[in-house]
């Protein structure tokens, strides 16, 4: 990938890691006040639920917090673009879509397929071996 490029994806990146830690700070205000508040049995029912779906937010933001973390420290380590099961390029058109994923879009078919299938018990880390494995034989 060209530099330019991935100045680029580091700006966009840069931004949305920005937008992500505006909307995780307004979330935690947001549970704090619902937890301040005195309130009767009916609100704080609502509450609670209130609270539950900010921490499912909370979740997510957090989860894409450190996608896109990890994704800047890959385009200052030079390894941005590059699949992590195949070691192949990943497209721009892929990235441009899902700027932080570390997968190519062949891998991470893959992946879902086996993700489909009955985990058994299986570790992310097994999961990728079996991706690999099947990199390898084609």
């Amino acid at each position: 990938m060209k530099a330019k490029s991935i100045k680029k994806m580091k700006a966009q990146l840069t931004q949305r890691l920005e937008a992500l830690l505006k909307r995780i700070e307004l979330l935690e205000s947001g549970m704090r006040t619902l937890d301040e508040r005195p309130a009767e049995n009916l609100e704080k029912a609502n509450n609670e639920v209130s609270t539950q779906f900010l921490t499912i937010l909370d979740k997510r933001n957090f989860a894409e917090l450190q996608e896109i973390s990890q994704a800047l420290a890959r385009i200052d380590t030079g390894t941005y673009g590059i699949c992590d099961v195949c070691g192949k390029s990943i497209s721009k058109k892929r990235l441009t879509i899902l700027p932080a994923t570390t997968l190519c879009h062949k891998c991470a078919r893959k992946r879902n397929l086996l993700q489909k299938l009955p985990s058994y018990g299986w570790e992310d880390s097994e999961i990728r071996v079996l991706t690999q494995m099947s990199s390898s034989s084609e």
